[in-house]
């Protein structure tokens, strides 16, 4: 009760000052400056030279900037909110930049690196006053463009600093230096053209430019074929561009059935027996990818009723929806099928139609016998033994807004709301998917987010628990950062740190995220 009357106390005082005919801007140091009602600041100055862009109000349903708020709009700009609730925009004159909301002469972007000399990397001060001596190589590397690479390297291996991409020499003990195309950034020894799969077009990933998914063999089990029947089955893929060409790779087919280019195996086979093959897809970009299978001719049964689905079955993945569909030949349709012995995985079942689906929950290897009848007088029936393995689902990290860029997967966690003297609670539960339960979180540094963060980690008076509970209480203010995603319109301001879950599975999995507890509304 206390709390809330002094946040109503608070909320009165803001009301008044609010209704006042001056605003009082408070500076880092807590004191004021009064700004009369044509938002002039004795602290703010305007260059004759600067021209003045007149901005709309904000869009935050209604609320007008608060009269003399100042803030950077980029390195050069800077705008002031004027009477009336808009922004007047100013470009910093030569050789000055943004800070704070001020034109600052500066000697070099904030936080920009550079190389002092062979093995000293150079880091600009936030304030862009000044150069400061960031890191020292190891004894093995060299500085280029502001990062240490190896000195010695394989030939023709690549590697990035900063938006160059570096390939060595034939030597081995020099890099070549390829500078990326504006508006691109060196990532794993490319230019990333992208930041997240919807910037690419339709059917392409954001991986080191706008790629193709990558190419697979989807088709793991192929039905039986029946010596003497015609045969046929099909063999898919996925990724790539979609322009598939199927050959085989390794093995023989049975004498009688042969793979044609589109991935069909037809013909009508004149042997019995196992014949294991490996098949290969290539894609129209010259990606390949390779598949083990096994073709089964089992001898004529004439119209005697044949389960011809082979075993195991796909695999499925817990958590996921899965499908697989039972299939004979002979005796008289329409066919019948169900369960008569062992038992499926919970959370899936068999239709009468021989369709086997629906979300495992539970993993392991299943093994289970089904029958199936047909509509002959009298009734034709087969029976056979199957086994189903259900794998762990990757370990994953998830939450209502999750956004995967260059730098690491940034989780949004709730806002945490911060009143000067009144610590407010704070609980959340990181969550994740996937793996073996229970989960084990604790908190990670992002490898490569020191010189974008340097304040990053979670804010005093917050603790992570193993089980991944966040809670506690933050009033101090000092480690809220910005970030401004390269290439977007991104900007998240808030506190950030990184966390790790692992889960209980033997070898264990894990995944990592950098999270953002904002503090202010995240713009997109």
């Amino acid at each position: 009760m206390t709390r809330l009357l002094v946040l109503a106390g608070l909320l009165s005082l803001l009301a008044v000052a609010c209704a006042t005919d001056a605003t009082t801007v408070l500076d880092d140091t807590g004191a004021g400056d009064t700004v009369d009602d044509v938002g002039q600041n004795s602290d703010i100055s305007i260059q004759n030279d600067q021209v003045e862009k007149d901005t709309p109000p904000t869009e935050d349903t209604g609320t007008l900037c608060s009269l003399g708020t100042a803030e950077c709009v980029d390195d050069d700009t800077v705008r002031i909110c004027k009477a009336g609730g808009t922004w007047s925009e100013f470009d910093c004159g030569e050789g000055e930049l943004c800070i704070a909301g001020d034109c600052t002469p500066g000697v070099c972007v904030p936080n920009a690196l550079r190389c002092k000399d062979e093995v000293t990397v150079e880091i600009c001060a936030p304030d862009a006053s000044a150069w400061g001596v960031f890191k020292t190589c190891a004894d093995d590397e060299v500085c280029i463009e502001g990062e240490c690479v190896k000195a010695l390297c394989a030939p023709g291996e690549k590697a990035c600093a900063g938006a160059t991409v570096l390939t060595c020499a034939d030597d081995g003990t020099s890099w070549l230096e390829e500078p990326c195309a504006e508006g691109s950034v060196c990532f794993d020894g490319a230019c990333l053209e992208c930041v997240y799969d919807e910037h690419c077009d339709a059917g392409l990933v954001c991986d080191k430019g706008a790629w193709p998914p990558a190419l697979k063999v989807v088709t793991t089990v192929l039905p039986h074929a029946i010596r003497g029947q015609a045969y046929e089955a099909t063999v898919e893929a996925t990724g790539g561009d979609g322009a598939y060409a199927w050959s085989l790779a390794s093995g023989d087919l049975p004498a009688g059935i042969e793979l044609a280019a589109d991935g069909t195996l037809a013909g009508t086979p004149t042997e019995a027996g196992d014949f294991p093959i490996e098949v290969k897809v290539t894609d129209g970009g010259s990606r390949t990818a390779t598949g083990a299978l096994t073709v089964s001719v089992i001898e004529t049964m004439g119209s005697t009723l044949v389960i011809t689905t082979g075993s195991p079955l796909p695999q499925a993945t817990e958590g996921e929806p899965y499908s697989a569909t039972l299939k004979a030949t002979g005796g008289e349709e329409p066919y019948g099928w169900f369960i008569i012995g062992g038992a499926l995985p919970a959370g899936l079942n068999v239709l009468s139609t021989g369709e086997i689906t629906g979300i495992p929950t539970e993993i392991g290897t299943f093994d289970f016998t089904v029958r199936v009848v047909d509509a002959a007088t009298p009734v034709g029936f087969a029976a056979k033994d199957f086994a189903l393995t259900v794998k762990v689902a990757p370990l994953e990290i998830v939450a209502d807004q999750i956004y995967d860029v260059w730098i690491a997967k940034i989780v949004i966690l709730p806002m945490l709301t911060i009143v000067p003297g009144i610590p407010l609670p704070y609980n959340q539960q990181l969550q994740a998917k996937g793996g073996l339960k229970p989960y084990h979180w604790s908190e990670y540094d992002v490898p490569g987010i020191d010189w974008l963060l340097p304040k990053a980690g979670i804010p005093t008076g917050l603790t992570l628990g193993e089980d991944g509970k966040l809670s506690g209480s933050v009033t101090d203010t000092s480690l809220v950062m910005e970030l401004k995603i390269p290439f977007t319109q991104i900007s998240l301001t808030g506190f950030f740190f990184g966390a790790k879950v692992v889960d209980s599975n033997d070898p264990t999995d894990s995944d990592t995220g950098l999270f953002l507890i904002p503090t202010l509304p995240v713009a997109f």
